[in-house]
């Protein structure tokens, strides 16, 4: 008799464990570049790396039975997301970008005002 088991039998009884499935690593990086697509300037590269992403891993996830179907989808909309801002952020810079010239334009800056500062910049000798 076996004083550490009092006596009886015990058996790994474990229940049947499947296999893990593995994950998509595409759709693990659509994810991270999705999220990550939102930093500054450097989120216009993510957000396209993360819509390509997305968009292979969606195909390849029914081929090969891998998990990851809903990483790929939020990382395709985050990099969407992304995109669509980046886009509406440029048009707006444009646009103030055009308007300040427009108002600059019309209200006082001249041919006088870059005339004077050519002359100060020669006399200057810069």
């Amino acid at each position: 008799m076996n004083d550490y088991n009092n006596g009886h039998n015990y058996q790994n009884n474990a229940p049947f464990q499947p296999p893990v499935q593995k994950t998509n690593g595409a759709a693990i990086a659509a994810l991270v570049c999705g999220i990550t697509s939102f930093i500054p300037f450097i989120g216009v590269l993510l957000g396209i790396v993360a819509v390509v992403m997305g968009i292979v891993s969606l195909n390849q996830i029914p081929k090969t039975r891998e998990q990851g179907r809903g990483m790929a989808i939020a990382g395709l909309i985050c990099g969407a997301i992304s995109l669509f801002l980046s886009l509406l952020l440029f048009l707006l810079f444009i646009i103030g970008m055009l308007s300040y010239e427009d108002s600059m334009y019309n209200y006082g800056w001249n041919e006088s005002y870059y005339n004077a500062s050519i002359q100060l910049v020669n006399a200057l000798n810069l």
